[in-house]
């Protein structure tokens, strides 16, 4: 930790007090509590993102969000001064008067004098900072990104954080006592003005009647009021907008409010409010932003398609919270599934945040969208480092790329990695743009989560630095009992001619790579060693040293198609 940033939370300590009554204007108390929490928490945890504070950009430009004013400044603002020449933070309108008055107290010139805060206009301050910047980062309506993105240069970088669906399921068979609890607190943090707030919860309708039950007596003993009441969990709203788009939703849901319903214009509140609809009536795909939770009930799992089939989910796709079992939400292949929690307990500040839907979040690059969470300082970094490699495709930038990999193998699958690495024209050192990046990944037990991650990650990679893809993604992942199984299958019939089996390419694939030159070995160096040693006669070049081995291949290795791989986004 640099001695700013530690100089700075000791300045927050010093000075949370005088915060905290500016907040009770903006926020309730609870909320304020958890947005320190959160900031001192990423601040004093900045040796997890160390490697990504290593590069150098000019100017960043950010547009900030509408909730937890500090903790928006500590990701948007402090984390990017640290690798930022300047940083320019346009606070919204509706929250300038608060960042008005917590300015002066936060003083934050005298800790990142390259942090600027500015109240100007949209249009004024992407005129003046936007068109210009490096890196632009952008939360709010995805309509409104795309039109700023628009005028960015084509050689920045665009970091959009939007808002998902963020669904919570409860199964037939969940504890009713323990997701009844999340969904509250999800549901009124913040009076329920979050991004990552639940706008639906779908409920089986074995659990339907008792869980309303439960949720409404807890409603019921929810304080509202003045946020300087710290008792109080609902109040005033940020957007006195919302109080007109809510009303708009409980005239048409009228018929179904089982709890709640009033709005308070006068003071923009609006009351906890529990509306309760089958799901094969009517699903709900806005963002409620206002303490309301609207329940869907479900018959069967299969019913579930009804809701997560729809475009406007797929379009803002980002989590989803399973409380019991269901085999319908662990086949999602893109929503991020947590289990027994909802986002508020996943979301730290030094780990990625987002979805792999357009309207969830994306990293633009080139005017090109890729769909995925976001992590700043990760983002920017391999931003600025894809920069520097692709000028030249040297050989020593060929070993980076390799690095890359590895630091990448070592992130997804973690416990779960046996060894990886980087093998084919990247790890002899003879790539060109032509090339692609040929990794192989060998795991303890078989895990299609961590895989597709990974597989995403390398697709993405690939694009960023503007290599050719000739077919899938050109990861081999495999399980140590498959690759055990396939080399054992080998050896027995290394006495035949010809080696006849349905994973004769796939095999050959793996032969050969474990075979070759090896860069950016991950895990156990050793073991990929000996697998190598293990297999090498059968390699083709094992056969042409005359190593003893009759084993022949049917296809040559040259020609064997890459495992198909999905790595469409969204």
């Amino acid at each position: 930790m640099s001695d700013k940033v530690a100089n700075f939370i000791q300045h927050l300590s010093l000075i949370r007090a005088e915060l905290e009554a500016e907040l009770a204007n903006y926020q309730s108390y609870s909320t304020s509590q958890d947005e320190f929490a959160r900031i001192f928490e990423c601040l004093g945890s900045l040796d997890e993102i160390r490697s990504f504070l290593t590069r150098r950009a000019g100017t960043v430009a950010v547009f900030f969000p509408l909730n937890l004013p500090i903790y928006s400044l500590t990701l948007y603002g402090i984390i990017p001064a640290l690798i930022a020449d300047q940083v320019f933070i346009r606070a919204p309108q509706r929250m300038a008067p608060l960042m008005r008055q917590l300015v002066p107290l936060l003083d934050i010139q005298s800790f990142f004098p390259n942090i600027q805060i500015v109240f100007e206009g949209r249009e004024e301050f992407v005129r003046e900072h936007v068109v210009s910047a490096d890196v632009t980062i952008f939360t709010g309506k995805l309509e409104n990104a795309q039109r700023v993105m628009a005028q960015t240069r084509s050689n920045s970088l665009f970091l959009f954080n939007g808002w998902g669906c963020n669904p919570i399921v409860l199964g037939e068979d969940a504890d009713l006592r323990t997701a009844t609890t999340k969904v509250v607190d999800a549901r009124l943090f913040s009076s329920g003005q979050d991004c990552a707030g639940p706008d639906t919860i779908l409920v089986h309708r074995n659990q339907a009647t008792r869980f309303t039950t439960m949720l409404t007596e807890r409603l019921k003993h929810t304080k509202v009021g003045v946020y300087h009441d710290p008792r109080v969990r609902v109040g005033r709203l940020a957007d006195n907008d919302q109080t007109r788009l809510i009303s708009s939703l409980l005239l048409k849901f009228q018929d179904h409010i089982a709890y709640g319903g009033t709005i308070d214009y006068q003071k923009a509140t609006i009351h906890p409010t529990v509306i309760v609809v089958p799901l094969s009536e009517r699903c709900n795909y806005e963002e409620l932003f206002s303490p309301v939770f609207f329940v869907n009930v479900y018959d069967s799992d299969s019913q579930l398609g009804t809701y997560f089939e729809h475009p406007q989910y797929i379009t803002n796709d980002m989590y989803v919270s399973l409380f019991g079992s269901s085999a319908y939400v662990d086949s999602l292949k893109r929503s991020i599934v947590v289990r027994d929690q909802v986002v508020f307990d996943v979301d730290r500040g030094n780990d990625a945040f987002g979805g792999y839907s357009i309207g969830a979040s994306f990293v633009g690059k080139h005017k090109k969208i890729t769909p995925k969470p976001i992590l700043v300082p990760r983002d920017i970094f391999e931003f600025l480092d894809e920069r520097i490699l692709n000028r030249q495709l040297t050989p020593g930038n060929q070993k980076k790329v390799c690095k890359r990999v590895w630091e990448a193998v070592d992130r997804f699958f973690g416990d779960n990695l046996a060894f990886g690495f980087v093998y084919g024209s990247f790890a002899s050192g003879t790539a060109t743009r032509d090339s692609d990046i040929n990794s192989m990944i060998v795991l303890k037990q078989e895990d299609a989560f961590q895989t597709e991650q990974y597989k995403r990650w390398l697709g993405d990679y690939h694009g960023l630095m503007e290599l050719a893809v000739r077919e899938a993604c050109p990861a081999v992942v495999v399980s140590r009992q498959a690759l055990d199984q396939a080399i054992t299958e080998i050896e027995t019939h290394a006495s035949l001619e010809f080696f006849s089996g349905e994973l004769e390419a796939e095999h050959s694939l793996w032969i050969e790579a474990l075979s070759g030159t090896q860069r950016g070995v991950a895990g156990d160096k050793i073991e990929a060693v000996n697998y190598g040693k293990r297999v090498r006669k059968y390699s083709r070049d094992g056969k042409a040293r005359g190593d003893d081995s009759r084993v022949m291949l049917k296809r040559n290795f040259s020609t064997v198609p890459q495992p198909p791989v999905d790595t469409a986004l969204p």
